[in-house]
């Protein structure tokens, strides 16, 4: 009986489906062809029929790990909303990303074997994920980072030798060829993990090199060209057309059909977020030099252009969302969320849970409904990206950069002694000496290096945008503008901050387990229950503590540290909870906006999309400081321990909160050119708690408002984001003429308002820096208004009346003084 014959039976028996049957009967004859080659005619079908038997069994052992992980995956899911002491829909949040109700009695009291304790969420599972790839393409990412004006020539050169080598071309070039082993080591992980946790991976579908179609690219060169130039490739062999329906190449009579709906996909759609999903892989890319340069022609004139190592960062991290879904909803990750979110309903936390009068109910019914776990769900998806190159989406995220740009000059000095504040409390709440971390902190005891070594310092995808031109005809504003706020946010010193405090927390955290690995379990209770309490919090039971104390660490300037990599490679489930637990308690510490406030902020938790979310987005900017101080320290105010506790905690951390503020006051008013305030009022306190606790990078502004220099009208367009504050610049401009005309007290004496508002508001639009901020605004916006307003004496003589008498101030450089010291 021939394999022909043996398929249609299994076939008609429903055995396998007609797909299988195909796959299996063009395995066969593909394999005859190369036997026969080798061997005579009946050896060669003998060795081909076994060959598509072989492929049949994988291909149904596939099929039964698939079924068996999205069953599985189901039940687990299920589990965790029914056994969360906060409701089922609590438990859906938990799965997607940080639970904030782990400070809270009655989770503690959640048995350590519990799903709900023990369970990695979507997020955490990425976090250790993308860890992993970005280690194994560390050395390409190091090498062929773009600096502030984009990528060097012969950083270009490599990039497209990377590809080269991707697809077998031996370039020569020793950089290309370690970095494209280090993707490709990557992707394969990745791939293994994924097919792992019950992927089923077809013929078009291919982690190995990415494929990214701009939509409004591709629609502005036109159809016609975009055919010609893929049919050409497809001519000269480069490179296959795939029928997504059938999964077999396209015939001749049917690709202007798949040509034609592939350019509207990609055009109207922009293609799938999903890594290789079949939409994207109706373009199969050939091996060797004809698939390689194919490859380079098209992408960089239809997809990132010269941005490669954008695309290929980006796409790295895209495969760590994909095995983190699969990995924790199974395999058809959508269809098990939308099952298990329909059986939630609506968030119910019960009375034995929370009090009833206790204010968390309130910030729970806020930033934990079915809105905002769709929201984090989109986030997890990839649902929630901008389109680039779009006119309006370009135009409200530059202006969000510029906005960026111009306001956070002089951030760090609110955020370095809030964040201060928190990571002494977070530090304190799991064990560690929280003024030994502040030390280690600010000594920086965990260098860069270090931090390599234990793998926690991740690369920002973002800064492997090449520069603010991708083709020779199109300059992005959206990058132009991002590179603008992103050198500014550099030059602050906010993100060194930020990279020092997430290194160091993790290298501490580290530290602190390995130094503690001398007492067990149980003596860990009385030597140090802080730490104890955060492994129980966490589902540690005492196997799991003595893996991780027994296991290898690292000495590193004299510190000891757990080695996570030999974690990994020992207990990966171990090394993924502890990461886990490590990098939830870092949100303690600092500001770190997880997917839950990620999706409230792109709008996704409001069911905003297309412009309604770029206009969200631009409302949102900056509030998820607030939310995120709300997520974190006032949560676990408000549910850790007794009420004694938690008033004591509360009252800690509102003291603690009121000394960073008046530290942020004081240092804010030293750089704008004052002295310091006094400190013996009520009302300085008071602003000092308003800034220091979770007012945060809009401090400065309510601190304005308080003091009375600047209105309710500046206040609200300021909080209504960067759109909003323009519309009200340009809408004072336009009406100032007017205003005066009509204003009595000018006596009829014309005072040029329209030079006072344009140079008001180019002070407040341009970037600046809290080392540079007074300095030009004496030499340069100073002068400006002295040649433009003539009643400028009597402005700068007001100004300095008014901190005099409100806050017994006085300037030590002098609005107008082109010294300090002078007039």
């Amino acid at each position: 009986m021939s394999v022909a014959d043996c398929l249609a039976r299994a076939l008609a028996a429903g055995k396998i489906d007609q797909p299988t049957a195909d796959s299996a009967l063009q395995m066969h004859q593909r394999m005859q062809r190369e036997f026969t080659a080798e061997t005579g005619p009946a050896s060669a079908d003998a060795a081909a029929a076994l060959a598509a038997a072989k492929a049949l069994r994988a291909s149904a052992a596939e099929k039964v790990r698939n079924a068996t992980a999205q069953v599985t995956a189901f039940r687990a899911g299920e589990q965790r909303l029914a056994e969360h002491p906060m409701g089922r829909l609590a438990g859906l949040m938990g799965m997607i990303t940080r639970d904030f109700w782990r400070d809270s009695d009655a989770f503690r009291k959640l048995p350590a074997e519990s799903a709900v304790k023990s369970g990695v969420s979507i997020e955490g599972k990425y976090n250790a994920v993308v860890g992993q790839l970005y280690r194994k393409f560390a050395y390409g990412m190091e090498k062929l980072k773009p600096g502030f004006f984009g990528m060097r020539d012969r950083q270009l050169t490599a990039i497209d030798n990377v590809v080269r080598e991707l697809k077998g071309v031996d370039t020569g070039d020793e950089v290309a060829r370690a970095a494209a082993k280090g993707f490709k080591d990557a992707s394969d992980y990745a791939m293994t993990r994924a097919q792992q946790g019950g992927r089923i991976f077809n013929a078009l579908e291919d982690w190995a090199l990415p494929q990214f179609w701009r939509g409004a690219r591709v629609a502005k060169i036109g159809f016609n060209e975009f055919k010609r130039d893929i049919v050409g490739e497809a001519d000269r062999g480069a490179l296959t057309i795939f029928d997504r329906d059938t999964g077999r190449p396209v015939t001749m009579a049917d690709r202007d059909a798949v040509l034609d709906r592939a350019y509207r996909d990609i055009t109207v759609g922009g293609g799938s977020s999903a890594p290789f999903s079949k939409d994207q892989r109706t373009f199969n890319f050939g091996q060797g030099k004809d698939g390689a340069d194919a490859w380079l022609k098209l992408q960089k004139k239809y997809g990132p252009g010269e941005n490669v190592m954008s695309m290929l960062t980006g796409h790295l991290d895209r495969m760590a969302h994909e095995v983190a879904l699969t990995e924790t909803f199974g395999p058809s990750y959508e269809a098990n969320f939308r099952a298990l979110f329909k059986s939630a309903g609506k968030a119910s936390i019960p009375a034995s849970a929370v009090g009833r009068l206790n204010p968390v109910r309130a910030i729970a019914a806020g930033l934990e409904n079915r809105g905002t776990v769709e929201g984090a769900w989109k986030v997890a998806t990839g649902q929630t990206h901008p389109v680039h190159d779009d006119f309006t989406t370009g135009a409200l995220a530059g202006l969000r950069s510029i906005n960026a740009a111009s306001s956070l000059g002089r951030a760090v000095l609110s955020v370095l002694p809030t964040d201060t504040v928190t990571q002494l409390l977070a530090a304190n709440h799991v064990g560690m000496s929280g003024f030994g971390h502040i030390a280690s902190l600010f000594s920086g005891t965990v260098s860069r290096a270090d931090a390599v070594h234990l793998s926690i310092q991740a690369h920002n995808v973002m800064d492997y945008v090449n520069g603010v031109r991708d083709y020779a005809d199109h300059v992005s504003l959206l990058q132009a503008t991002g590179k603008l706020a992103s050198g500014v946010v550099k030059a602050t010193g906010l993100e060194a901050w930020a990279k020092a405090g997430r290194r160091t927390w993790a290298g501490d955290m580290l530290n602190l387990l390995a130094s503690e690995s001398d007492k067990s379990f149980d003596e860990l209770a009385a030597g140090n229950p802080a730490l104890r309490r955060f492994l129980d919090q966490y589902g540690f039971a005492a196997k799991d503590w003595d893996s991780l104390r027994g296991g290898a660490t690292l000495d590193l300037g004299g510190a000891r540290y757990l080695d996570p990599n030999a974690l990994m490679d020992r207990d990966r489930a171990l090394y993924e909870r502890t990461m886990n637990a490590i990098q939830e308690q870092s949100a303690y510490a600092f500001h770190q906006p997880d997917f839950r406030l990620r999706g409230v902020e792109s709008g996704a938790a409001a069911g905003a999309s297309g412009l309604s979310s770029e206009l969200w987005r631009t409302l949102m900017q900056f509030k998820t400081f607030a939310l995120s101080r709300m997520t974190t320290q006032m949560m676990r105010v408000l549910t850790d321990g007794s009420l004694g506790n938690r008033v004591t905690q509360g009252l800690a951390f509102l003291a603690l909160s009121a000394g960073a503020g008046a530290v942020s006051l004081q240092a804010h008013a030293l750089v704008s050119g004052k002295t310091a305030e006094r400190m013996d009022t009520a009302g300085f306190w008071a602003r000092a708690m308003a800034m220091g606790g979770v007012a945060g990078l809009y401090g400065d502004l309510l601190d304005a408002a308080m003091r009375g220099t600047r209105g309710a009208g500046d206040v609200m367009a300021a909080l209504g984001g960067p759109a909003i504050g323009m519309a009200t610049n340009l809408l004072r401009l336009a009406i100032a003429p007017a205003r005066e005309e009509f204003d009595p007290t000018t006596q009829n004496v014309r005072r040029n308002p329209l030079g006072r508002e344009v140079v008001s508001a180019a002070r407040t639009m341009t970037p600046n820096t809290w080392y540079t901020r007074l300095a030009v605004d004496r030499l340069l916006w100073d002068k400006l208004q002295t040649l433009v307003d003539p009643d400028y004496r009597q402005s700068f003589a007001r100004a300095q009346r008014r901190v005099a008498k409100d806050y017994g101030q006085a300037y030590w450089w002098q609005p107008g003084a082109t010294a300090p010291g002078g007039r």
